[in-house]
């Protein structure tokens, strides 16, 4: 398995290369809640991993993602990301404009 801290903004990165690499298991947080700058966040690697890479994750249940997210964020009493992979409001967006 595999457990990675966010203190490069590379724990999903690594994360999914450790299961490219052969790791059945990876830890991680929702929203990469964690110590120091945060832990793999679940979300975003259960999206890579199941819709990026077709490895069975949770299935069916990937939509409730976006509920649990913003269920941990309340309750936390902090603002959701609106551009977070996948569960941000803006994450499927889409305006003309500069792109890079």
């Amino acid at each position: 398995g595999v457990h990675t801290h966010n203190d490069q903004d590379m724990a999903v990165a690594n994360s999914i290369e450790a299961v490219r690499a052969g790791a059945g298991l990876v830890q991680a947080t929702v929203n990469g809640i964690g110590e120091r700058a945060g832990n793999c966040n679940l979300v975003t690697v259960l999206g890579c991993l199941q819709l990026k890479m077709q490895c069975q994750g949770v299935g069916e249940r990937l939509q409730g993602l976006t509920e649990i997210s913003h269920f941990v964020d309340e309750i936390l009493n902090r603002q959701s990301n609106p551009a977070a992979p996948f569960v941000g409001a803006s994450a499927f967006a889409h305006k003309g404009g500069l792109h890079v």
